[in-house]
């Protein structure tokens, strides 16, 4: 999925171990896939067993700045913390 490889590239640019993100915002802006995206990521990364998980599905093109603020008001709340934030678009059915 092309968002593992964005998720890789992330991740080594700023250094950060999957297992030190705690807060996990996923939206994919038309449907609710199943499986969650998220459970996809949490597994793919392993990230911890403890870590905060929002999905947002089917809100529209608003769902990314939704997901950008709700993270900011959950890092605000655990400063010390770092989030993880995807943001999704279909572009076709077949995705």
């Amino acid at each position: 999925m092309v968002m593992f490889g964005v998720v890789d590239d992330l991740l080594q640019a700023t250094g950060i171990r999957p297992r030190g993100i705690s807060i996990l915002v996923v939206n994919c802006r038309v449907l609710n896939p199943t499986p969650l995206l998220s459970s996809l990521i949490l597994n793919h990364y392993k990230l911890r067993h403890n870590i905060n998980i929002f999905n947002l599905g089917g809100m529209g093109c608003a769902a990314g700045i939704i997901a950008v603020d709700l993270t900011k008001d959950l890092l605000c709340a655990s400063p010390s913390s770092y989030a993880l934030v995807v943001s999704t678009e279909v572009v076709s059915s077949t995705w």
